[in-house]
């Protein structure tokens, strides 16, 4: 469980925030990921339940070529909170989370800026529901290699989700349902536009 309250620029709670919790496995932070999420009240304060992992941990024996694969499921490990809210930045930290505990005080202050809403839907035009996205970012300036996300949001049963970014532009994007995952390049992220997402492999956007 973690809980905590978060607030506006100006210290005031800020009520009907959306909190995401995305399970992290793996080296990647969007290798099989969940996402557990909840919606803060009217005096700013939030309650994620439920939180658990799958932990992946990939690595080659000793005296074998071959890579194994461990997969105990486990209620505890690394969690990353994210914090979107209408008319901010996302926000978030990664905590470590230990078995039947509760992290309480995990407060975020979210500072002025854009919210691009968008849609992510199947090939078939089914959303995508409970999926992760995330702002990409890659290893080095110019590079290819695709690291992680810097900031995550979720979807909702519809598909819909909310990202916060500092400024109208252009973002990279990654989209995580299950063991699929998708990429976007040049996604428009404004207030005023709203980019449908396919997931797919050769992802595209509309």
């Amino acid at each position: 469980t973690v809980s905590g309250t978060i607030y506006d620029e100006r210290g005031y709670p800020l009520p009907g925030a959306i909190v995401t919790v995305a399970s992290k496995f793996g080296p990647y932070e969007f290798e099989r990921m969940q996402v557990f999420t909840a919606t803060t009240r009217e005096d700013g304060t939030y309650t994620v339940e439920g939180i658990k992992h799958h932990l992946i941990y990939q690595g080659y024996s000793s005296g074998s070529a071959g890579l194994v694969t461990y997969e105990p499921p486990i209620p505890y490990g690394v969690v990353h909170t994210f914090v979107t809210a209408v008319g901010y930045q996302t926000k978030g930290e990664q905590h470590p989370v230990e078995p039947g505990s509760h992290k309480e005080g995990i407060d975020y202050t979210l500072e002025p800026g854009i919210t691009m809403r968008g849609r992510l839907v199947w090939p078939d035009g089914r959303p995508v529901s409970h999926a992760g996205i995330g702002e990409r970012f890659f290893s080095a300036p110019g590079g290819d290699s695709m690291r992680g996300s810097s900031d995550i949001a979720s979807t909702d049963s519809d598909g819909y989700f909310l990202l916060g970014v500092p400024e109208e532009g252009e973002v990279a994007l990654i989209a995580a349902a299950g063991d699929e995952l998708s990429f976007f390049d040049r996604v428009p992220a404004n207030a005023s536009e709203m980019p449908l997402l396919t997931m797919r492999p050769d992802a595209a956007v509309q």
